[in-house]
């Protein structure tokens, strides 16, 4: 195996990257970031979609990795692949299910070549059935696992799906990983957004499946009007007070506590029936100071609450500054760009940096003349 570009639990294990766009690519840059040398198989004819369609989507998922062109609808091409694959630990892709058994790099041929081989694969709805056949993306699976309805609409600039599945895709590969070093048995890993949407809802369907119903972003207001986003004088303020006896703190906190016995807001009941009224009573109060202000007296008084913040506020924050949360880096052009590094820590430390995103086929040179020299190196009869 050859030695990750960075130093780590997985330093010497060799990743073959054939995903595209953001949730596969998601997975392989946390493998990169454990230290695996990631190799990222890329069509010579503008690589990876995410390259010119979202660039800053490969940007952000592609650092530390290598770049490989190949064409893969040419024989010579798919030889190159099945040349990796033999002496990877790891294959990932997220190619239309069975798109690769077409070409003869499917799981079956490639573990059949190399028994210890990870095959990792990641589709929209699932491997097999009804709708295993059908492309999709973060968006649609939105649309499609129930999410939007809850929402209330898509959220299309948001790929929640798509990052989250690409940190459970790279969490089965870590575990197939340990089995296998338990065990000897290289068992392959399939993740699937659709899946994952339905996850991230888990307790929604779990209330549902009991009770036929469950709460959208309006009858949420409802139940707890008291949780929400109102109006400091400095901008918005999130307010998380869903516990009955919140009530009573927020009325003496705003200097209000007459409305505690006000008939509109005296029981739970009757808060959620004026819900509206509530939060104009309350949110006419919370316009009277900053909001750094009124989070310091929420929390002192046992209610969570936190500033709504832009991304300028976020890239700013002390905490954020304090997690090494981003790692800074120099593109081609000389602009630099703050980049969200996984959000793992090994004995406390955060992720490594990983640099820029590579060019397309920067490595290819490199990563071809070391396959010639493991076969040139190999006995004859196993070539």
């Amino acid at each position: 195996m050859i030695s990750g570009m960075v130093s780590g639990p997985l330093s010497g294990f060799r990743v073959v990257d054939l995903t595209n766009g953001w949730a596969g690519t998601s997975c392989t840059k946390v493998l990169s970031s454990y230290g695996a040398d990631v190799i990222k198989i890329e069509n010579p004819d503008g690589g990876d979609m995410a390259r010119n369609l979202v660039p800053w989507v490969f940007e952000t998922f592609n650092g530390g990795k290598r770049s490989l062109t190949v064409d893969l609808r040419e024989k010579a091409g798919q030889e190159i692949v099945r040349r990796l694959a033999k002496s990877s630990d790891v294959l990932v892709q997220s190619m239309r299910p069975g798109a690769l058994d077409e070409i003869g790099l499917g799981r079956a041929e490639l573990t059949a070549a190399n028994p210890s081989l990870i095959y990792a694969s990641f589709s929209a709805f699932g491997s097999s059935g009804p709708s295993s056949h059908r492309r999709g993306v973060d968006s649609v699976v939105q649309a499609e696992s129930g999410l939007a309805a809850i929402v209330g609409r898509v959220v299309d600039s948001v790929s929640v799906i798509d990052a989250a599945g690409g940190l459970a895709l790279a969490q089965g590969i870590l575990a197939a990983l340990l089995l296998r070093e338990r065990s000897g048995v290289a068992e392959p890993v399939e993740v699937n957004l659709l899946d994952t949407a339905v996850y991230l809802q888990g307790a929604l369907y779990t209330e549902f499946s009991a009770t036929g119903s469950t709460l959208d972003r309006e009858s949420f207001d409802t139940v707890f009007p008291t949780v929400g986003t109102f109006e400091a004088s400095d901008g918005p303020l999130y307010v998380a007070a869903y516990w009955p006896g919140d009530w009573a703190t927020i009325c003496d906190l705003i200097g209000r506590p007459e409305l505690v016995e006000d008939a509109r807001f005296c029981d739970p009941a009757s808060r959620s029936a004026n819900c509206d009224a509530l939060r104009e009573e309350i949110g006419a109060e919370f316009k009277k100071k900053p909001r750094r202000q009124w989070v310091r007296d929420l929390e002192r008084s046992g209610i969570l609450a936190g500033e709504r913040r832009s991304y300028a506020d976020v890239l700013a924050d002390e905490q954020v500054r304090h997690n090494e949360t981003f790692e800074s880096i120099r593109l081609a052009d000389n602009r630099i760009v703050s980049i969200p590094r996984p959000p793992i820590r090994l004995g406390g430390r955060a992720m490594p940096a990983l640099g820029a995103a590579p060019a397309l086929g920067e490595h290819t040179d490199s990563i071809l003349q070391s396959l010639q020299n493991l076969a040139t190196s190999e006995p004859a009869g196993n070539r």
